[in-house]
């Protein structure tokens, strides 16, 4: 390990707005390409690279997890654009989306006994158990 100090200059951060105007300015950063710059030709090397990537990768790795995911729920693009243009296209309907939800006297009733059985804030459930 060296004991001479580095050769940086850290007159930055004492620099008045006077003074910073004076010094020479960074270089810019890398531009983006625009659009009419032609996009960069890829060479064989990285072409032949790329193709043994893919080819190690379906050989060796198993399908990814949405992909195994949307194969087990039978689920795809077709079928979720569709699923979406139902939900949009169907209008308010009151007895399906309001009135149809409310719960009918026995389950109200049932509710109520089981909120019974619950017990007190600190009183313990039927089955007299933690947790």
């Amino acid at each position: 390990m060296s004991t001479r100090p580095k050769e940086v200059d850290q007159s930055g951060w004492t620099a008045l707005p006077g003074e910073r105007k004076a010094q020479p300015e960074q270089p810019e950063r890398k531009k983006r390409r625009t659009e009419d710059e032609p996009p960069r030709v890829r060479t064989e090397a990285e072409l032949a690279t790329h193709e043994f990537i893919r080819q190690h990768n379906e050989a060796r790795r198993g399908e990814s997890l949405m992909d195994a995911h949307a194969r087990a729920y039978g689920r795809g693009e077709a079928a979720s654009a569709s699923a979406a243009e139902q939900a949009v296209r169907r209008g308010f309907d009151r007895e399906r989306d309001v009135v149809g939800r409310r719960v009918d006297a026995a389950g109200r009733r049932r509710m109520l006994e089981d909120a019974a059985r619950l017990g007190g804030r600190f009183s313990h459930g039927s089955r007299g158990d933690f947790l």
